[in-house]
């Protein structure tokens, strides 16, 4: 634990090219404290990058590449995390240039409207954007909160009025009054050596707290919300996205968690093959990317089974059918031997490639830490997902997945395509 309370995973070991990476997440703020400032909550981890009291944004970035480091700053409501690549040798200088982000930043605010800029830019984009109106609105939809609340989900037009709000002196508040180093995760993975980089931790982190308190936000199901269809016209765009999503009240402690975990990738969640991506894609060619996802959150009993294919507007109702179908026949049929251990043994190698990736462990290291756990966590996880059955699966799926229950968005060009005014072939 850092002076403060930022709490630490140092993992060293000798990599090739002396990498190493490190991810730090400070979390600040509660529901009621930043009601109405969550988009000044995004925006800050980057506008803390972009200049300190010793340096500019240009100098901050020659530092940078002089020490072959790459940093990345993104935010949430009541979160900044900060991630960094670059090599044994140059880390405790890079860390101290961490230093000054964090503890001396100036948040010019001519670098707030460039930020200001891209993003409304981005958003105006997406306003006729399928890939982006549909989750867009599936999230709404899943997850009515109240306007002003940290977790809500603006529409485009909302999110593009937030962000031109954004004014310098609010950002100045944000971080004067929120951000500390009393709580939070840092992980350091790869190539380092711990007593060089310690004295600079402990001097970024030490007599730093922020006036106003922390408290987690909850993240809950809200068992009310009902499944329904939503279109949404985006004229003549070529592609159109589809995207259904249910929300389900278990964590992933839940004794059903590893099953759900299998049944998705059997379903669509396999990146070599799967029921959805072989009937809609492979067989019927209705679709070029079709993919099923199941994800869990450890502290709050949310998870969240989606699905998304994108395809010609022409092709969408054979394909809202013929996922509808594959759901059906899964729930109603099950899943065979040789699916089920092709599943466990696809998932388990790809979670054993993703402990390849230092960047990768140190996002695990950071939520294993907040969840206060262990990695005994995911020995545990595994050795239940190498026991699991087929009857196990089709029977957690069956209890907690209802095809009724899902939100199903379609956006694309369909008025084109009554009038016949459509392409036949899915575009990229």
């Amino acid at each position: 634990v850092l002076p403060g309370g930022i709490n630490a995973a140092l993992l060293a070991k000798s990599t090739r090219g002396q990498s190493v990476n490190l991810r730090l997440t400070l979390r600040y703020g509660s529901e009621k404290s930043l009601h109405g400032l969550t988009t000044a909550c995004e925006f800050l981890p980057k506008l803390m990058t972009r200049g300190t009291k010793r340096m500019s944004r240009q100098q901050i970035q020659d530092a940078l590449d002089t020490q072959g480091a790459v940093l990345q700053a993104v935010g949430e409501a009541t979160e900044a995390t900060f991630s960094i690549e670059t090599k044994r040798d140059n880390l405790p200088a890079v860390l101290e240039i961490l230093r000054q982000i964090l503890r001396e930043p100036v948040l010019p605010k001519n670098e707030l409207e460039i930020l200001q800029q891209a993003q409304v830019a981005s958003l105006e984009e997406n306003r006729t954007d399928p890939s982006a109106l549909a989750p867009r609105a599936a999230r709404r939809a899943m997850y009515p909160y109240p306007k002003g609340d940290p977790r809500y989900i603006p529409t485009i037009d909302e999110e593009i009025e937030m962000v031109q709000s954004l004014s310098g002196d609010g950002m100045e508040k944000l971080y004067r009054e929120f951000v500390g180093g009393q709580h939070g995760e840092l992980s350091i993975v790869g190539d380092f050596d711990e007593a060089a980089v310690m004295p600079v931790l402990e001097a970024t982190f030490a007599d730093w707290k922020a006036p106003q308190p922390y408290e987690r936000l909850q993240y809950l199901a809200h068992p009310d919300v009902k499944g329904e269809q939503i279109e949404i016209l985006t004229p003549e765009k070529a592609n159109a996205m589809y995207f259904a999503a249910e929300v389900i009240p278990i964590s992933d402690t839940n004794p059903d968690y590893p099953a759900l975990v299998i049944g998705d990738f059997i379903l669509g969640g396999g990146s070599l093959s799967s029921r959805l991506a072989d009937r809609v894609r492979q067989q019927e060619g209705l679709s070029y990317g079709i993919r099923a996802g199941f994800q869990a959150r450890s502290l709050d009993p949310r998870a969240a089974f989606y699905i998304y294919a994108i395809c010609n507007p022409a092709n969408m109702p054979k394909v809202k059918s013929a996922i509808r179908e594959e759901i059906d026949r899964f729930l109603k049929d099950g899943v065979t031997d040789r699916e089920t251990e092709m599943a466990i043994a696809g998932y388990l190698l790809g979670e054993e490639v993703d402990r390849t990736s230092h960047a990768g462990l140190t996002y695990i290291l950071n939520d294993t830490s907040e969840a206060g756990r262990t990695m005994a966590y995911y020995s545990d996880l595994e050795q239940k997902i190498r026991a699991l059955t087929p009857r196990q699966i089709v029977e957690a799926f069956r209890h907690h997945i209802d095809p009724d229950r899902l939100i199903v968005v379609t956006a694309g060009d369909f008025a084109a395509t009554a009038s016949g005014q459509g392409s036949q072939a899915p575009k990229r």
